[in-house]
């Protein structure tokens, strides 16, 4: 009211806070707010409550001017932003083309009887497949004056036969009546030599095979169940090679060999 405002200094008499009395000034136009009173001496200042609240101090006014405020779509946006950046990393995924990874159901490969070579077990024949093929199976009947027959085969990719075979060395001598040997990995068996009886010694010769400039694979290797020396034929399965073979005894002892299937990543 008019009456109020026209009201403008209120002057009474206090103790100050050292003892003495001063003279209290009152500003009483801001109702509702804690008002400040100044004591006459102008070293005490001190905020006396107003309708149950107190003035902020300068400290509290300045730390509220200088907060920035917070915009109201803050929220909204935080939650926009994964949602944005999630679709865009959809979008990229959906836009880049898949690279197919190669396959063997890119190529044809065929594995195919070319040869048979029949030689006396113990007679210390150094035997070798032909240039470019692959032993796939072996026969013996008799002991070691009997006769071995051995089955080489030449593998293809797409119809194109295998044009570069790099050869290994011959192994380590093997006890024939109790050996077992396989070849290095993505390796297969092109020869043997054996010389005298069960207890004459074995040797195995491996290489490795190539088409356009890539190896061949030779994977999933499995062992046949094991087969009378002295009266025994075995093939590899279709699409497989001689990767190992193992025999024990003499010739009435077990032989089994390890087959492998042949593989190329075009």
């Amino acid at each position: 009211p008019a009456c109020f405002r026209a009201a403008s200094l209120a002057a009474s008499s206090v103790r100050s806070p050292s003892g003495g009395r001063v003279t209290r000034r009152t500003d009483d136009h801001s109702p509702g707010r804690g008002t400040l009173r100044r004591y006459g001496s102008g070293h005490h200042v001190i905020a006396v409550p107003h309708q149950g609240r107190s003035e902020p101090s300068s400290h509290a006014l300045l730390a509220r001017t200088e907060q920035p405020r917070r915009p109201e779509n803050m929220n909204v946006y935080k939650k926009a932003l994964p949602a944005a950046i999630a679709a865009a990393a959809l979008a990229t995924l959906t836009a880049a083309p898949a690279s197919a990874a190669p396959t063997t159901l890119d190529v044809t490969v065929k594995v195919q009887l070319k040869h048979t070579s029949t030689v006396k077990e113990s007679a210390g024949v150094w035997f070798t497949c032909p240039e470019n093929e692959v032993l796939t199976g072996r026969s013996h009947s008799g002991d070691e004056n009997g006769y071995t027959t051995y089955y080489c085969s030449s593998i293809s990719i797409n119809d194109q036969p295998v044009q570069h075979v790099v050869k290994g060395l011959w192994s380590a001598g093997l006890k024939e009546s109790r050996s077992a040997y396989v070849a290095p990995g993505d390796q297969a068996i092109i020869g043997r030599w054996h010389s005298g009886d069960e207890n004459g010694t074995t040797k195995y010769l491996a290489a490795m095979f190539f088409w356009q400039g890539k190896q061949l694979r030779f994977s999933y290797p499995v062992w046949s169940g094991g087969m009378k020396e002295s009266r025994h034929s075995w093939r590899a399965g279709e699409g497989q090679v001689m990767t190992g073979r193992q025999h024990m005894g003499d010739e009435n002892g077990t032989t089994k060999y390890q087959s492998a299937t042949v593989t190329f990543v075009g």
